[in-house]
């Protein structure tokens, strides 16, 4: 047996061990031998591409085998010798077959591997550190290498003894994706077998250097990024503990953080500078920098240490910039306050000072501006006149022209981004195609085509389906996962693929689609479907089940009289079912179950018809499985039920499993169908999210659920400590557009079932909630108390809550007189 064919056996027994012990038996020549075959068993193995034995076989004989560096890096770095879940290997193989080479020789290959990969999910950067340390080769400055290097669990002896802590660890502190792939690591309690777990110990050991991991948190702060980005290093900070005489020495850095670094590291570096004894010059750049800051909680803490300070100053024009900036929070109870300090303190102002307040009085509201100009002089502002935008005009859908594909790009499959409407184009295609030429499309896929590539049960995505749709089923035949896998509107998309292809191998497919949308928002013309229904009869050819379920499903829920009459001269059973759909379609309800965690349900009468009765009967509460991320594609699937697709959506939503919030929200701001319960909970999980754009969109429509909307952002707060204020920031944001009176009716639904009832005490989001209401108030001229407004504005105290409530309650009375 030829070295090759020991090698090509080795490979079909789809196990990567028995190759690599082939492969370390080749002599020079054998190992010639192989490399210059492996090409063609490149294109010997198509049937094998993307599975995960074949693939990391290929790999390890490519690497024990090919001559060059080069050469072998190009190697693990095809693109078909990926497998299709993404996964990096365990590297051991291939430092097996590798370890016969010179050591210099890996070295460059370490390197080379690293500098190719572009992402940390790049597969070969577990072989590139385990390379690298074996050889002592230097590591290349590169953040996919820093970033790998942190993904592995350590401990503080494996960090001790590993060699490429004293060049990587300083990295860190600067590489993209290290912050963001620790942030989920805790310092209470610190667990064993975590970063920050270990750098502790390592710190405690004196095996690192202090020096080097509090310069290099202050780096990173400095640097900037979110808030998430940070989280790591702030909690790496904390738990060193620095000593007053170490913040000290850093005292610079901490002020440089005060004004721009997000609220939470600006936050620790306030903690740490309030402990020391700043000259006057420092104490007035960190005022300045605390209290031009938006939020309110560091305002408010700003205004209290300059309230301590003021004695360390002969005269306070130094500091009256500073508090005049706290005068541009749009925080009710900080505009109070700066205005009573400022109040208060009126006599140690100069001339020059005194200019400086009065300056920002146009930044306060008169109730605060007029007290202040008692005392500085001046004039308070007038209520500024509200000069609403111009709602966006949502243009309607346009025409949907599939794209004719060819049957060598049919064969090619599809991209695994692609989006709904490449779906429908390749799915028309496929088709079309089989019925016009079925001959140059077996062809195609004969040259060109190769299976799909899915799990051992079953293919979970379009393109698995689409590599394999040309191919007979047999003993390769991919599953559909179960219902309760996936959601339902994916699935409803899988079983249009599965049916397509068992009706192509059974030489039973129709000449065309049924479901192919008609314009671009996923909708089927009611005229275009019978149009084909009574072509489906003229030609004797049955309608295939999950084809026409998902073309009734697209149908406008508003159906002419003669459509409905044209419907019934249908004789087949696909045009019976239609005619019934068309003369009455289900009405399904959604509601929200609040009794624990948020639960969507779909009620509506059974049809019968399957893919119908799944998505309008119930909704999978946690798919295994599927992660949404199709989830922006689900409002073509069912463009007249928003409802219901809103509601299908939430267990993703609720539960971050989607990143897909902002695009779903759009795509149902131009959706049809009743907006209730599931579409005004899934607008609030994004306002939650500051994604608020869907709300002055369908307010130009006139279909936004606002008070509905309202209540179940109440609730979201309320039981899962959902984040208000990014939801009120972008509630006024749609208010400034032109969506004011629709949104004061959404805070008209949120108040009653926000604000603190009896026992409970007020929180600074329930006085930011009614300082928005006083404002969108005004601005939509809102009639009408609110008794729980009423109830606020009857709590006894001077607090923001109680000032800004009353304030509310006033405005709401004096509209009605």
């Amino acid at each position: 047996m030829s070295a090759w064919e020991a090698v090509r056996t080795a490979l079909r027994t789809g196990d990567p061990a028995t190759v690599a012990a082939r492969v370390t038996r080749l002599d020079e020549a054998g190992r010639r031998e192989v490399a210059a075959e492996l090409p063609a068993a490149l294109r010997e193995g198509r049937a094998w591409l993307g599975e995960p034995a074949w693939t990391e076989g290929m790999r390890v004989a490519g690497a024990g085998t090919l001559g060059g560096v080069a050469a072998v890096v190009s190697w693990l770095n095809r693109r078909d010798l990926e497998p299709r879940t993404g996964a990096a290997a365990d590297p051991a193989l291939l430092l097996h077959v590798l370890a016969a080479r010179p050591l210099d020789w890996q070295a460059d290959l370490a390197v080379r591997l690293t500098l190719r990969a572009r992402t940390v999910r790049n597969r070969n950067l577990p072989l590139a550190v385990e390379l690298l340390r074996r050889t002592g080769a230097t590591p290349p400055e590169h953040d996919p290498l820093v970033a790998a290097w942190i993904s592995s669990p350590p401990s503080a002896h494996g960090l001790r003894h590993d060699p490429l802590l004293p060049a990587l660890l300083p990295r860190i502190f600067e590489a993209e994706g290290v912050g963001r792939a620790l942030r989920h690591e805790r310092s209470e309690p610190l667990t064993a077998g975590t970063w920050l777990a270990s750098l502790r110990v390592l710190e405690n050991q004196r095996a690192v250097d202090r020096d080097l991991l509090l310069d290099g948190c202050l780096r990173r702060f400095l640097r900037g990024g979110s808030a998430t980005d940070l989280r790591f290093f702030t909690r790496l900070h904390e738990l060193l503990e620095p000593s007053h005489d170490e913040v000290h020495a850093r005292a610079r850095d901490y002020l440089r953080l005060l004004p721009t670094a997000p609220a939470g590291v600006a936050g620790l570096a306030l903690s740490h500078l309030r402990r020391l004894r700043l000259d006057r010059a420092d104490l007035a750049e960190a005022l300045d920098g605390l209290l031009s800051r938006p939020e309110r909680k560091l305002v408010v803490e700003g205004l209290r240490w300059l309230d301590e300070a003021v004695e360390e100053f002969a005269g306070l024009d130094a500091l009256a910039p500073s508090l005049a900036c706290a005068f541009a929070c749009t925080s009710r109870e900080v505009q109070d306050r700066a205005g009573r300090l400022a109040i208060a303190l009126a006599d140690r102002f100069s001339p020059a000072g005194a200019e400086a307040i009065r300056t920002a009085l146009p930044l306060l509201p008169p109730s605060v501006g007029e007290p202040l100009a008692a005392a500085f002089g001046g004039r308070a502002a007038d209520a500024d006149p509200f000069t609403p935008g111009i709602l966006p005009r949502v243009r309607g859908p346009e025409p949907f022209h599939p794209r004719a594909l060819p049957p060598a790009a049919l064969a090619r499959g599809l991209e695994t981004d692609s989006g709904w409407q490449g779906v429908e184009s390749w799915l028309a295609s496929f088709v079309r195609q089989a019925a016009d030429d079925p001959g140059a499309l077996r062809d195609a896929f004969a040259r060109g085509g190769r299976t799909g590539r899915g799990t051992w049960d079953g293919w979970l995505w379009e393109h698995q389906w689409a590599l394999a749709m040309g191919h007979e089923p047999g003993a390769r035949q991919g599953r559909m996962p179960h219902s309760g896998e996936v959601s339902a509107p994916h699935y409803v998309t899988l079983r249009r693929f599965a049916e397509i292809r068992t009706a192509y191998a059974e030489g039973r497919l129709p000449p065309y689609l049924l479901a192919t949308p008609t314009v671009t928002d996923g909708h089927l013309y009611p005229d275009v479907l019978l149009t084909r229904l009574e072509g489906y009869e003229r030609a004797g050819v049955a309608a295939m089940d999950a084809d026409l379920q998902q073309a009734l499903l697209r149908l406008p829920r508003l159906i002419p009289p003669e459509i409905v009459a044209r419907a019934r001269a249908l004789t087949a059973a696909a045009g019976r079912t239609a005619a019934a759909w068309l003369a009455d379609r289900p009405r399904p309800r959604v509601t929200i179950d609040w009794s624990g965690m948020p639960v969507p349900r779909v009620e509506a009468e059974p049809t019968g018809l399957e893919l119908v009765d799944l998505l309008m009967t119930g909704v999978t509460p946690y798919p295994l499985r599927d992660h949404g991320e199709r989830l922006a594609s689900w409002p073509s699937v069912l463009p007249s039920d928003r409802d219901v697709v809103a509601a299908h959506c939430l267990p993703y939503v609720l539960n971050r499993w989607s990143d897909a919030g902002a695009e779903n929200a759009t795509a149902l701001a131009v959706a049809e169908g009743p907006a209730g319960e599931g579409t005004a909970l899934l607008l609030a999980v994004l306002l939650t999210e500051q994604e608020g754009d869907a709300v002055p969109a369908m307010a130009a429509r006139g279909e936004l659920p606002a008070a509905e909307l309202g209540r179940q952002l109440a609730l979201l707060v309320r039981t899962r400590r959902a984040r208000l204020t990014p939801a009120l920031d972008a509630l006024e944001t749609a208010a400034v557009a032109g969506a004011h009176r629709e949104v004061w009716q959404v805070l008209a639904g949120l108040l009653p079932a926000l604000l603190p009832g009896d026992g409970e005490r007020p929180q600074a989001a329930h006085t930011e909630a009614l300082g928005l209401a006083v404002r969108v108030a005004g601005w939509a001229g809102a009639r009408g108390p609110l008794p729980a407004v009423a109830r606020a504005a009857a709590r006894k105290g001077a607090s923001g809550f109680s000032r800004t409530a009353r304030d509310l309650h006033h405005l709401l009375e004096g509209a009605t007189r």
